[in-house]
């Protein structure tokens, strides 16, 4: 069990070709899909998830999936560059 848990998952819907895409591509969302149906096991109560997210990857597809594996979130970060914009959740499981 952990106090906190940390993650920046690769939030494009591509097919990596190697494993060095694989830290930006992830075809059809599965990796982020299955971390955010299982970290809550790994949290104990009450406790956080950070997560990182840009709008170019959809910030509604991203409090939409926390929020259907049962996570309140709120923004506690955000950092624009030119139109991109980046943004830190604070989780908890509800």
């Amino acid at each position: 069990m952990f106090d906190v848990i940390v993650a920046n998952p690769p939030y494009s819907d591509n097919e990596a070709s190697d494993t060095v895409e694989r830290v930006f591509w992830d075809a059809g969302h599965k990796t982020v899909t299955s971390f955010f149906r299982n970290a809550g096991g790994y949290l104990k109560p009450k406790d956080r998830l950070y997560c990182s997210w840009p709008n170019f990857a959809d910030f509604g597809f991203l409090e939409s999936l926390a929020r259907g594996n049962g996570y309140s979130l709120r923004v506690v970060g955000e950092a624009c560059h030119e139109w991109k914009i980046y943004r830190v959740y604070e989780m908890r499981l509800k």
